[in-house]
C-alpha cells in the first residue's frame, strides 16, 4: 500500500514468519542430533580428566602425610563427596600403575567401557600428563 510521500511499506505476513520459525525449529533439532554423541564424549572425557585431578590431588595430600604415594585406589582418602557431582564415573573406575615408590612415580589409569566413547583408557602421571590410548582395530574378519 503507497503511504503518504509515495513510499511503499513491506512487511512479512503472520504466515511466513511461521515457516521460518518451523525452518529454524527443524535446523535445531537435527543439529542436536548430528552434534550429541560428540558432546556426550567431551563431557564425558571432562569428567574423567576431573575425576584424575581430585585422585591426583589426593596422592599429594597421602604423600604429605604417610611420606610416599599410595599404591592403591583404596588407600586414598577417597570420599563419595570427591564425586558426588560425577554422572559416569566412580573412584572404582580407577587403578593406579606403573607405582614405583622408591622413584616417587605412578599413573592413574581409567579403563573404558562406556559404549560410544572413543578411547579405550586415560592414564595420568604424577605430573599431570594425560595419555589417550585408543582402541584396537578388530584385525578378526
Amino acid at each position: 500500500m503507497p503511504q503518504a510521500g509515495g513510499k511503499a511499506r513491506f512487511s512479512f505476513t503472520m504466515i511466513e514468519l511461521m515457516i521460518v520459525l518451523v525452518i529454524v525449529a527443524i535446523l535445531t533439532v537435527s543439529a542436536l542430533f548430528f552434534y550429541r554423541p560428540a558432546l556426550l564424549a567431551r563431557a564425558y572425557e571432562a569428567e574423567i580428566l576431573n575425576s584424575m585431578g581430585t585422585l591426583r590431588t589426593l596422592q599429594v595430600i597421602h604423600r604429605a602425610e604417610h611420606g610416599y604415594y599410595a599404591s592403591e585406589i583404596n588407600a586414598l582418602a577417597v570420599s563419595d563427596a570427591d564425586f558426588r557431582d560425577m554422572r559416569y564415573v566412580t573412584p572404582g573406575d580407577f587403578s593406579i600403575e606403573d607405582y614405583n615408590s622408591g622413584a616417587g612415580t605412578y599413573k592413574l589409569r581409567w579403563q573404558g567401557e562406556k559404549k560410544g566413547y572413543y578411547y579405550q583408557a586415560l592414564t595420568m602421571d604424577q605430573s599431570g600428563k594425560i595419555e589417550r590410548i585408543e582402541p584396537e582395530e578388530n584385525s578378526g574378519g
